[in-house]
Order: structure tokens, then sequence, then C-alpha cells
């Protein structure tokens, strides 16, 4: 289902193009997701979103995605109660239109369902916590390791786990055949 709202009118020169910005798994979203879902998480036992990961030198993310009890065992979703975990969420766009010398700003709203015991969906969940943007696309002389817990009550996540940054040293010799 979707749903579009004209924001406002702006005059332009230029026209003909159309911009989209999407707001799928931001921090006010995913909150609500976990909001939405306390009751279905406290009767799975259910405590955090874990996420071991590694990368560096040009690659990295998430190795490995679970949700876990407050012991931060893993927790496997039986196929009987993975219905659950399929859930609609707002997907929310501002989509900018350019014509006749004019700027229309739209907003768009849709409502999509997720599985949240999707790997891609856990993933994105973590990720728009701003638990790994330190290290963004995991590009430079690094290599880092660890484990990311989300607490999927309060919000608050612990990033912990090791990095190494390659070093230089200057250095100048001499020498003689």
């Amino acid at each position: 289902m979707k749903e579009l709202t004209l924001i406002k009118k702006v005059p332009s020169e230029n026209f003909g193009h159309i911009y989209s910005i999407e707001s799928e798994f931001d921090k006010k979203n995913v909150k609500s997701i976990l909001v939405k879902l306390e009751t279905i998480f406290q009767n799975n036992k259910i405590k955090f979103i874990i996420g071991e990961f590694s990368g560096g030198n040009d690659s990295g993310g998430f190795d490995h995605i679970y949700l876990a009890d407050k012991d931060k065992k893993e927790i496997t979703i039986l196929p009987k109660d993975k219905e659950d975990f399929l859930i609609y969420s707002d997907k929310s766009s501002i989509r900018y239109y350019k014509e006749n010398k004019e700027y229309s700003v739209f907003e768009s709203k849709s409502f999509e369902r997720f599985d949240l015991t999707d790997q891609n969906i856990l993933e994105n969940i973590l990720l728009s916590s701003g638990c790994l943007d330190e290290w963004g696309s995991f590009a430079g002389e690094f290599t880092v390791s660890g484990i990311v817990e989300l607490d999927v009550f309060t919000g608050k996540w612990n990033c912990s786990g090791s990095e190494s940054v390659e070093q230089y040293e200057n250095f100048d010799k001499e020498g003689e055949i």
C-alpha cells in the first residue's frame, strides 16, 4: 500500500528529473520495529541481536548474526513460530520532481513486510544503529573484528573487539658496495 503526499512546491530552473531518498532502515524506524515486537521478544526469551563482524583493507561486514537470550546464547526460531516474526514496517521516501521550472517535493509512504529472522534484515537493523560507522566501508590500512550486542528492549548497543592498524616508520639508509 502506498501513499503520496505533496509537501511543497519550490521554483526551479531545472526540470524533468526525479530523485528519491529512501529511509527504510534508519534509527527511528528500527526503534519503532523493536518496540512493536517487545511482546514477541519476551515470549521467545529474546534479549539481544548479536552480530560478529570482521573487515579491513577494503572489505568487511557481519559474518554471523543471531537472536540471543539474556545469557547471549543463540536462539533458534522454530518454523511454527516464524509467523510471529513477519512484520509490516513503514517505508518513507522523499521524492523530488522537477517540471515546468517548479520543484515538487513529495513524501511517499508504503508498508512492507519483513521477516525479522532474515539475516539481511538483522544486518540492516544492526547497521542502522551506527555500531560500525567508525569503519565505514572497511576501506583503509587496518583490520578489525568483534561483536555487536544490541539490546532489543533498550535499543542500546555494545561493540567490542580488536583492531590492528598498519604503522609506518621513517627510515634513512646509506650503503656502499
